[in-house]
């Protein structure tokens, strides 16, 4: 991450009608890079502010939070060793959500500093309204990089933990707990679960919240500047439409989410053989409250692109009835004789160049987004989900299935 100015480069307010210099200079810096637990990190070595290095960050969280449960289960006994193995749960906690929440940092943050940078230059924002425009920028990055957020992140974190230890131990946990001596007693595995693996997997957790947060403020912010918006724009939505692309950058968060409720339902159906279809209901609900929690940001512009578009309506309306009522009055006279070159007469093809963009402004939407940009959200959110109704068909059902498509 570069400093925090908000033109980076020593951009500044430009002068004149340079726009296009200064959209190039300003969106060459960071916005959304970084965020809780970023300055933990820097503090120890595992990135830097020019090198993110995000694979080896991947695989140091691999070792860090998954790895010791393996080893010191291990070192327990068989018991244990495969009780940690088919806990299902552990490892899609560990394993693979932890790992991918610092993953996700290199596909999410780059995508959502584009789209940022997006409204300044696509022409949205004005010349006059740069310095509100930079004001935001200089708000964000400080947010981002707030060392009060992530102290707060850090501390919230093992508070969370305490709490969960006063709820009963999970009974399919041999590799967390003992009670072989008639009472119960958490093993070497299990406190570092506790004091290790469960508070990075929360403060990579919160740290995500932080930064939903505060982007859902970085488009409210966008929201109450004069953008220029165009009722008749292409995109069917003023020309905000680039925002839907926010939902595809937030894929792996769903994937990540999705693996986080299919752990405990993959337990429940291996170790209890609980019907996979009992859980439905919660398939659907996780992919819906995911859908809304990174659409909803969107929403902030619903009720001005809804005003846009009853504005639209009407003066686009008005033009092209006006047009409409000269070209009637112009071919379709009672003394009027059509020619055989009428259809080549450049009032047919303005005619219908206008009713083109009087269409637009009438089939302009009231969000920016489109089915196509929730559609993979949904696809990454559901995915993890096919082990568990895999699990409801028998193996060698599945086997001749296999054999009936290759042979």
């Amino acid at each position: 991450m570069s400093g925090t100015g908000a033109a980076p480069h020593g951009a500044s307010t430009p002068v004149g009608s340079d726009r296009d210099a200064y959209a190039r200079a300003i969106s060459a810096g960071p916005l959304f890079e970084g965020g809780p637990p970023t300055r933990l990190q820097l503090r120890l070595g595992l990135m830097r502010a020019e090198r993110p290095r995000m694979g080896l960050r991947v695989v140091l969280t691999v070792l860090l939070v998954w790895l010791p449960l393996l080893i010191l289960a291990a070192l327990r006994g068989s018991t244990a060793l495969m009780g940690f193995l088919l806990d299902f749960s552990a490892h899609a906690r560990f394993l693979v959500a932890t790992p991918l929440l610092v993953a996700a940092e290199g596909w999410c943050l780059p995508w959502l500093t584009q789209v940022g940078w997006r409204f300044v230059s696509s022409g949205l924002i004005a010349e006059p309204d740069y310095p509100a425009f930079e004001a935001t920028v200089k708000s964000t990055r400080r947010l981002m990089e707030s060392r009060t957020v992530e102290l707060l992140i850090l501390v919230l974190a093992y508070v969370m933990v305490g709490g969960l230890l006063l709820r009963p131990v999970p009974r399919i946990v041999p590799w967390f707990s003992d009670t072989s001596a008639g009472h119960t007693t958490v093993t070497a595995a299990g406190w570092w679960a506790i004091g290790v693996s469960v508070p990075a997997l929360l403060i990579l957790t919160l740290g995500w919240a932080w930064r939903l947060f505060v982007w859902t403020r970085f488009l409210w912010r966008m929201n109450r500047l004069p953008l220029r918006l165009v009722a008749a724009h292409p995109d069917a939505a003023a020309g905000l439409r680039f925002l839907g692309v926010s939902l595809r950058a937030f894929a792996p968060l769903g994937f990540v989410i999705g693996v986080l409720v299919c752990g405990p339902m993959l337990n429940l159906a291996y170790h209890d053989a609980l019907a996979p279809m009992h859980y439905k209901l919660t398939i659907a609900v996780t992919v819906g409250s995911v859908i809304a929690i990174f659409g909803l940001p969107l929403l902030v512009f619903t009720r001005r692109l809804s005003t846009v578009r009853r504005r639209g309506s009407f003066m686009y309306g008005m033009l092209a009835g006006a047009m409409g009522q000269q070209f009637e009055r112009k071919w379709f006279a009672p003394d009027r004789t059509l020619q055989a070159d009428a259809l080549e007469q450049p009032d047919f093809s303005s005619t219908t160049d206008l009713y083109a963009i009087a269409a637009n402004a009438y089939g302009m939407r009231a969000v920016p987004l489109v089915l196509m940009d929730i559609v993979p959200l949904a696809v990454a959110t559901f995915l993890p989900f096919v082990p568990v109704a895999l699990l409801s068909v028998p193996l060698d059902v599945i086997l001749d299935r296999l054999a009936g498509l290759i042979l």
